[in-house]
């Protein structure tokens, strides 16, 4: 697929969501939020909006696993092509980068191990940053007058956001230096978790950390490319509209089968829509491109049935599982996912950080 429609320079959204389970199955265990399951992290590409890889983990591992990023940042790289990977694995030569990669995910994986194997590889990071006691303090030593608005895709201001670098006014060396961070501030919507801080100073504030190498680049494009990272949570919700959502088995290795499967059945949609759809069809994800699937498809047979129309009708919450996606996808003509390819023959080891307990 990449090599009939390559994808230039490619963009991956790395996240992680919860999925709670009503029966007992092997490595479940209570999470964060009072549910009970597991705690899978995914990798997608945000260009081609395919999946890459994905982990099961068991729902009480933590957000910020340093060793679950490496291990995953090691999957998604070995599933590239080739001429992706140049220069971006470890002891690889800089100079040998054909393509350039953005990876880009939430504060859980703001650890100097994830962001020093990023620089390693040569892979520009654009990671979220708490709002910590350092960030606060720069906050309230930057000039009211230097905000800028943040902007749309199509250059338009987008009212009431405003973008501002505090990189001056911190010490960023922990991160490397060419760290870059930068806050965004809106007005809070309706129901939004403030802190202290916030409600103190009227705003909502985000933060990011970032490389970007060069410092004339106005931090209100970075600011809207880091918030494309949001995709990775509808990309979640497709993940498990993918099969995800129910793990059929007990056993935790057979429900890895199941995860791999579901990966293969996001990318087959993923592709489908990409090179075989356009409209609304080409847009939708998970229940919602099913429903649309199955009305198109059920009114072409209205269509070519003769005599008394049939009526076929489509639930608003369709379910979607691997076997449907994968017949869509084999309908169009495709072969399995990057996820369900191999390790190239002859990789070098990969990177791995320890793990604690």
């Amino acid at each position: 697929m990449w090599r009939a429609a390559p994808p230039g320079d490619i963009t991956i959204d790395v996240d992680a969501t919860l999925l709670n389970v009503h029966s007992d199955k092997g490595d479940a265990a209570s999470t964060y939020k009072r549910g009970y399951g597991f705690h899978p992290i995914g990798a997608w590409c945000d260009t081609t909006d395919e999946p890459l890889q994905a982990m099961l983990r068991p729902g009480n591992t933590g957000s910020n696993d340093t060793g679950d990023h490496l291990e995953l940042l090691d999957r998604a790289l070995a599933v590239l092509p080739g001429d992706y990977r140049a220069g971006h694995e470890p002891g690889d030569d800089p100079r040998a980068v054909r393509h350039h990669i953005v990876l880009r995910a939430d504060s859980a994986g703001a650890t100097h191990g994830f962001v020093a194997a990023l620089v390693e590889s040569d892979i520009e990071y654009s990671i979220g940053h708490p709002i910590n006691a350092s960030v606060r303090e720069a906050l309230l030593s930057f000039q009211e007058e230097d905000w800028c608005p943040a902007v749309e895709t199509d250059g338009t201001i987008r009212d009431g956001v405003f973008v501002a670098e505090l990189t001056g006014l911190m010490d960023l060396s922990s991160w490397g230096i060419d760290a870059r961070l930068i806050v965004r501030r809106e007005r809070p919507h309706p129901g939004a978790q403030l802190s202290m801080f916030d409600m103190s100073e009227g705003w909502r504030h985000t933060a990011f950390i970032t490389n970007a190498s060069a410092l004339g680049v106005d931090p209100a494009v970075l600011e809207l490319r880091h918030r494309g990272h949001a995709r990775a949570e509808d990309r979640a919700r497709n993940w498990k509209d993918c099969g995800l959502a129910n793990l059929p088995f007990a056993s935790f290795t057979q429900n890895l089968a199941w995860v791999a499967v579901s990966l293969i059945a996001g990318a087959l949609l993923a592709w489908a829509q990409m090179t075989c759809l356009d409209g609304a069809l080409r847009k939708e994800g998970g229940c919602n491109f099913l429903q649309s699937y199955r009305l198109d498809r059920a009114l072409s047979l209205q269509e070519l049935t003769p005599g008394r129309p049939r009526r076929r009708s489509v639930g608003k919450k369709a379910p979607l599982s691997c076997v449907t996606a994968t017949e869509i996808g084999c309908g169009f003509g495709f072969g399995l996912a990057p996820a369900a390819a191999s390790a190239p023959a002859g990789a070098r080891p990969r990177r791995r950080a320890p793990r604690s307990g």
